[in-house]
């Protein structure tokens, strides 16, 4: 993997942990829906990335 798509890639993941992080402190939003919000998104990403990283895997 090139240097620069390994960046994207971090500099992606760090503003999605970043808007969760604003998310679950901001005051305008109740802490349990924030969340649960939070939640159902790692469990959606989950089921996307991980069948991709085992293909990958096996196919090295």
């Amino acid at each position: 993997m090139s240097s620069l798509r390994r960046l994207w890639f971090i500099v992606l993941a760090l503003m999605v942990v970043g808007g969760h992080i604003a998310m679950l402190t901001s005051d305008r939003m109740p802490f349990d829906v924030a969340l649960r919000l939070t939640l159902v998104n790692a469990a959606i990403w989950a089921v996307l990335l991980l069948p991709l990283l085992l293909f990958a895997l096996l196919r090295r």
